[in-house]
């Protein structure tokens, strides 16, 4: 823990604390250092009260809770000892203890993580890691985080006092604030904390024992429900039990009614014969019938007594019933009531507590009901826990999650991201968004994290705030500095200034020293910079190995000038005239070979260039097809514009246009618009002179 008292050196000083005995499945040494660190008597042999475990304090609370559970009401809002006989009232009505059952089992299922805040630091997994075994394995004194967290919501949902948990850590000054990493945490009973008006000194804790402490800020967090609004109360709400204290006691009346008037042997009725009663004669015969009960083994069952007169002239028969159930009476209405009442109070639908209220209802009416609960108590539940870790417990780097695993969640969440990528998809095709735009709604929607986005950016060579990686260069900060400056080269950006191979040998060292930087590095400013750092490097280094390309294509194009002269252009301005002379033996000569090992390549490439002529003859006077292949590569390796002046071999000025790809595809000169062809490995395959122009 570490609300505003945790270093930059934090992270260091944890690991090298967790890092004995955490190895074993048995904790034993943290559990005995958590339960020495807590302030709770407790935890300790030696401070139990003079009358054995609990103390007197105990005694008294039970005696007076139990006066106020013999009475038919509990005692008004708010008083410790209304805590007390919530705390005894919920267990003794079935249907209500079974609701408080229901939502412990669920919430305790739910299984959680600690995960760093920011996922680019690897050496932050490690410190999440020992945080969450440390909840797990020593919580509450070592019972662990199953124990510890029903507790919690017991004191939540059954005490308007609501929950206390203390922060454990291992400095010796226990009235002061944590200083350090926190060990683990532990239950606080609520009917032992007194909340207090002191914003330093919250609460204050009796020992069993009697003794009492003052818990410092930041060694306790509490909450409950529904807060008064009242400044006076400090905080103190009303409890789920509370809300449906009313009909938990319906449901409490009812089954003492049906056991005091069906479930305890009553007399069921009274068989008349004749037409008048002896009191004396009615006695004899219920006495009579309870001894014949008694040695028939009946316990709740009694035979029927039956009194008359044998000197009666007129005999007959009449039931007089003696127990019955009022008129009007329906359980299971009232039962459904209650339970609709008692989950509205819990934050659950009723049908989760309470399968009789699913009769008569539609998919459509469970999946609403589904997703309208998501937001009630379980979620308020799981949302105030993560808060209570995040800023009490854990170190400001590190977040608790709850996996809240949900089918129905998980089904609805995948329709609705289909229809937002259908969505996305539309709007870039037809040009409305960008893809850093659509990135920024997917952080907005949850579709992405925020580090993803960033990742996502340095991808495509942009920062997060969008300006380009190459102003990383000019930044003065030490970790970019550092990673960025390239030995002897002053301005790596002016890439037709600099010298390619070079740089990229210069580039190559400084990632290795940027990768060790990063593995090192647990600051998370230093981290996300050495990070940008590197993308900047590898962006830089993908624009020299591209310039380095332009410069082999480059030379190896004037190699083949140099090698292969030119074909006259006289011998080919006609189309249909033969462009090349026949030799005596009938064979046709190309040009003049050089008698050397070289003449098969270039009788190969004359040929090739002849077949290229003899298909733009009609054109050759307008433009060379060897520059305009050229034209190409240097269009792919050069810059991007949608119109640009680029000058052919025999220094003829004509204008280019290209498509959104930096593919040319239309030639300008006098006013004349020539169409460029490509086949289908995108090579210029036909000029077309376009009509109209």
């Amino acid at each position: 823990m570490t609300i505003g008292k945790f270093d930059p050196q934090e992270a260091e000083a944890i690991e090298s604390a967790s890092g004995n005995g955490l190895e074993t499945k048995a904790n034993i040494p943290l559990v005995e250092e958590v339960r020495q660190e807590s302030i709770q008597s407790r935890f300790k042999d030696d401070e139990l009260g003079e009358a054995g475990v609990g103390g007197i304090s105990s005694i008294l609370e039970r005696q007076i809770a139990y006066f106020f559970q013999s009475s038919d009401t509990l005692p008004p809002w708010w008083s410790p000892t209304r805590d007390q006989a919530l705390s005894e009232f919920w267990k003794t009505v079935n249907l209500l203890s079974g609701a408080m059952y229901a939502m412990v089992s669920k919430m305790t299922t739910i299984p959680f993580h600690i995960e760093p805040c920011d996922t680019a630091i690897t050496s932050h997994y490690k410190i999440a890691d020992t945080f969450e075994r440390r909840l797990k394995e020593s919580a509450d004194g070592g019972v662990g985080w199953g124990q510890f967290y029903s507790k919690q919501i017991q004191s939540l949902l059954g005490q308007d006092n609501g929950r206390f948990m203390e922060i454990i850590d291992s400095s010796p000054n226990k009235a002061g604030p944590i200083m350090g990493p926190a060990l683990s945490v532990a239950h606080l009973d609520p009917s032992r904390c007194m909340r207090t008006s002191d914003p330093v000194y919250p609460v204050v804790y009796t020992n069993e024992d009697g003794t009492r402490r003052k818990l410092h800020w930041t060694r306790v967090a509490f909450e409950a429900q529904l807060p008064s609004e009242r400044v006076s109360m400090l905080g103190i709400g009303v409890c789920a039990v509370s809300r449906s204290s009313s009909y938990g006691r319906n449901l409490l009346d009812m089954t003492q009614y049906k056991e005091e008037k069906l479930g305890s042997r009553p007399t069921r009725g009274i068989m008349l014969a004749g037409g008048g009663l002896d009191p004396k004669a009615v006695g004899m015969a219920l006495e009579v019938v309870a001894g014949q009960s008694d040695n028939r083994g009946l316990k709740r069952f009694s035979l029927m007594p039956i009194v008359g007169d044998a000197e009666i002239e007129e005999p007959s028969l009449e039931l007089i019933s003696l127990s019955t159930l009022p008129d009007g009476f329906n359980e299971e209405t009232g039962t459904d009531i209650a339970m609709a009442a008692i989950a509205l109070a819990f934050g659950v639908d009723a049908r989760e507590l309470w399968p009789g209220q699913q009769r008569g209802t539609t998919r459509a009416d469970a999946i609403l009901s589904h997703i309208k609960q998501r937001g009630k108590g379980p979620g308020q539940i799981i949302a105030e826990t993560e808060r209570m870790f995040d800023n009490w417990f854990l170190p400001k780097f590190l977040k608790m999650v709850f996996d809240f695993q949900d089918d129905a969640q998980d089904r609805q969440r995948a329709e609705i991201n289909r229809e937002r990528s259908l969505a996305r998809k539309n709007d870039m095709t037809l040009g409305v968004t960008d893809s850093r735009v659509e990135r920024e709604r997917m952080v907005y929607d949850g579709s992405i994290s925020a580090d993803q986005f960033k990742n996502l950016e340095l991808g495509d060579g942009r920062l997060p705030d969008g300006l380009p990686l190459g102003t990383l260069f000019y930044r003065k900060e030490e970790t970019y500095a550092h990673i960025l400056t390239l030995p002897n080269i002053s301005n790596p950006v002016n890439i037709r200034a600099n010298d390619p191979e070079k740089v990229l040998n210069a580039i190559s060292s400084q990632l290795a020293i940027a990768q060790e930087i990063l593995a090192n590095e647990s600051r998370q400013i230093q981290t996300r910079q050495a990070r940008e750092a590197i993308a900047a490097l590898e962006w830089l280094q993908s624009e020299y190995e591209s310039a380095l390309a332009k410069t082999q294509i480059e030379q190896t194009q004037e190699q083949q000038d140099v090698q292969s002269p030119t074909v006259p252009a006289s011998t080919n301005r006609q189309g249909d005239r033969e462009t090349a002379t026949q030799n005596s033996e009938g064979e046709q000569a190309i040009g003049a070979r050089p008698n050397d090992e070289n003449s098969m390549a270039q009788d190969n490439f004359l040929r090739e260039k002849k077949e290229q002529e003899e298909e733009f003859s009609w054109f050759n006077k307008e433009i060379n097809p060897q520059q305009l292949v050229f034209d190409t590569f240097k269009d792919v390796f050069g810059k991007h514009e949608q119109v640009e002046q680029v000058d052919d071999m025999e220094e003829e000025v004509y204008e280019i246009k290209r498509d959104g790809f930096g593919e040319i595809t239309e030639l300008v000169k006098n006013k004349q618009v020539y169409i460029i062809e490509r086949n289908n490995a995108g090579d210029i395959s036909r000029l077309t002179l376009k009509k109209g122009k």
